[in-house]
């Protein structure tokens, strides 16, 4: 089993499980969707562990384009926050810069 290094692209990861899949299959070796989706799971880095837990307690089997799908999804709007909290903040500083009027009182 591949271990996930924290960092690691999760559609690499997944392609590599996939192969693994594949290979394993090509010489007759029994392994089933199931154990291969809790190995998937399981191989996860740490920042997934919410999605670990939380496959644990919601079924007993979870196909695997349900699985691969949403953390591929999950990882496209983590990528979508990181970004967003890079991007630079704009301030409006158009009312700092009008100019002002001064009445002189007699």
């Amino acid at each position: 089993m591949t271990l996930m290094g924290e960092g690691d692209g999760v559609l690499n990861h997944i392609n590599k499980h996939k192969t693994l899949a594949v290979q394993v299959d090509a010489v007759g070796a029994p392994f089933s969707e199931d154990n291969f989706v809790m190995k998937l799971l399981a191989s996860l880095s740490e920042s997934y562990q919410f999605r670990k837990i939380a496959s644990d307690s919601n079924a007993d089997s979870f196909p695997w384009e349900l699985v691969t799908s949403r953390l591929l999804h999950g990882d496209m709007k983590r990528k979508e926050r990181v970004a967003e909290s890079k991007e630079p903040h704009t301030v409006n500083f158009e009312h700092l810069c009008q100019e002002t009027t001064s009445v002189k009182l007699d």
